[in-house]
């Protein structure tokens, strides 16, 4: 587990972030509060995108403007 303060967080999110993938990062405010981040999961792949007709697009709209 990591410690940071808010400051040292801010200049360094991007590494933070690379870090919490393997580790939780605590962050300190001026307040004394602690706050976690932890890495939850993968974004899922924009490949994986249906590949829907114009057709069937509005087929759907419509059908759910019908409910």
């Amino acid at each position: 587990m990591s410690v940071y303060t808010y400051q040292e967080a801010y200049q360094h999110f991007a590494q933070l972030l690379e870090e919490a993938k393997n580790n939780t990062v605590m962050i300190t405010n001026q307040n004394g509060e602690m706050f976690s981040i932890q890495f939850v999961t993968k974004a899922p792949s924009q490949s994986k995108k249906p590949n829907l007709t114009r057709a069937e697009i509005v087929s759907y709209v419509r059908e759910t403007r019908e409910r």
